[in-house]
């Protein structure tokens, strides 16, 4: 894990607001989701509201959270709750990120 002082592991934990245009999809993301799959997301959405941030790196570039991102831009949200994190190359590679 590469060093980090505590104001960039603090950062890990703040949800921020961000424009939806400026989170990136992983091309390589091995992760598909039916449409049904993503109907129900939108109803879970639409119901519930936004339970869980999106997980992106530094670069914008979603981590985790494909399909809420899918399901939140079907529901026509101009921005989302997002969690940066900080994550190295090897790590992106054993999540498929990469």
């Amino acid at each position: 894990m590469p060093d980090m002082n505590a104001n960039d592991r603090r950062s890990e934990h703040v949800i921020e607001q961000l424009d939806i245009d400026a989170i990136i999809v992983n091309p390589r993301n091995p992760r598909t989701h039916s449409p049904k799959q993503i109907a129900q997301i939108v109803a879970s959405i639409a119901e519930f509201g936004f339970t869980s941030p999106i997980l992106i790196d530094n670069n914008n570039m979603v981590i985790a959270g494909s399909a809420r991102f899918a399901a939140a831009k079907d529901l026509g949200f101009q921005k989302l709750p997002v969690r940066s994190k900080r994550i190295s190359p090897r790590a992106k590679t054993a999540k498929g990120c990469s």
